[in-house]
């Protein structure tokens, strides 16, 4: 199965939001390798954020926090984000690529049905 990574963009989001978030995203039922990242755009609530970042369920291997010092704006920190990846992790190498809010769930199967139809094409 392919790799996927998972962007995640925060700014002053409420803790509770984003601990929902990567916990949806812990539970996938996909089956391939996922990669979270997170990049923080300077939040000021970084404090309260912080906790989450702490929290034993981002402390998994395959997640990572990356903290900007000033808000950049959300296209240009997922920019700044993808070149530092690509720059410093060489081996991870992922197929596929999405990004989805700091506060969105996810349904446990979608990754899965989310890359159906890409699998299907591309094995032709």
């Amino acid at each position: 199965m392919p790799t996927v990574a998972i962007i995640i963009t925060v700014y002053n989001e409420k803790p509770e939001l984003l601990l929902r978030s990567l916990v949806s995203i812990s539970l996938q039922t996909y089956k391939g390798r996922i990669f979270t990242f997170v990049i923080d755009d300077g939040s000021k609530n970084l404090d309260e954020i912080n906790e989450v970042y702490r929290d034993e369920l981002f402390q998994r291997d395959g997640n990572f926090v990356f903290k900007l010092q000033r808000n950049t704006g959300k296209r240009q920190a997922q920019y700044n984000l993808v070149k530092f990846i690509k720059e410093s992790f060489p081996t991870i190498t992922p197929e596929w690529l999405i990004t989805i809010d700091s506060d969105t769930v996810l349904q446990q199967d979608a990754i899965e049905k989310l890359l159906r139809p890409c699998l299907l094409y591309t094995s032709r």
